[in-house]
């Protein structure tokens, strides 16, 4: 086996070993700092659910990526075929998977807006609702409300037409935490927040889809190099044999 390609497939993969660790450092530091209120308003949306868990699948490409480069290490080493073709396989798997989820992160970034309105808008009811005993959805809303000084999705309105079966302070049609002073910026007439929290949950789903789109970009060259080294060293060794 060429000295060279094995030298070169080896430090790669001391290199992806490196960032697979990279990776499940950052997901962890992701999901410690991701918005909490964002998580509990989306955990039991399967719509919305994806996209406040991008710590947790960077936790796991982490782990896929240290697996391989791992497999690959072992496989530099003992000029193994049989587990450099493991290595080539599975990161041609994970290759795909991330083209697939990158191509689809993409497509969709343009819909976020409106995906994250309609779910939010239909998820409104269960505030309060006597037919749950879930206080976390609640006070979520009053904590993204009261601190952003917005209500609703879009606006208050948003209470009255969507928040069928949600239970309101007695004579109040939104929540308290919707109540803004007299001559405070963005409070209407009624004095409740004229803005809607929309833009808080979207800023926090596009800086999910930002990390996520770069940290693939980078594995995914990573990847491309990876299969050609080792390709490269198996050529090699079938030369030898030869």
């Amino acid at each position: 086996m060429a000295t060279c390609a094995k030298i070169l497939l080896f430090v790669f993969n001391l290199i992806f070993v490196i960032l697979g660790i990279v990776l499940i450092v950052s997901g962890v530091l992701v999901t410690a700092s991701s918005d909490k209120d964002f998580d509990i308003l989306t955990t039991d949306n399967p719509v919305l659910a994806p996209f406040s868990s991008v710590g947790i699948l960077t936790i796991i490409l982490g782990v896929l990526v240290f697996i391989v480069a791992f497999c690959g290490c072992c496989g530099a080493i003992k000029e193994s075929k049989l587990l450099l073709t493991i290595f080539i396989v599975l990161l041609l798997i994970i290759l795909v998977i991330e083209i697939a989820g990158a191509v689809l992160g993409y497509v969709y970034r343009g819909k976020v807006d409106g995906v994250v309105t309609k779910e939010l808008l239909q998820g409104l009811r269960q505030y309060n609702a006597s037919d749950t005993s879930d206080a976390s959805y609640t006070s979520a809303w009053d904590r993204v409300q009261n601190e952003s000084m917005c209500c609703g999705v879009n606006g208050p309105d948003d209470w009255v037409k969507n928040a069928t079966g949600a239970v309101f302070p007695t004579g109040r049609t939104h929540p308290a935490t919707c109540a803004c002073t007299k001559g405070e910026e963005n409070c209407n007439a009624e004095l409740l927040w004229d803005i809607g929290c929309k833009e808080h949950f979207i800023a926090a789903i596009l800086g999910n889809l930002a990390f996520s789109g770069s940290a693939c970009v980078v594995i995914i060259l990573a990847e491309i190099f990876g299969i050609i080294f080792a390709c490269c060293v198996i050529r090699d060794a079938d030369k030898e044999k030869v």
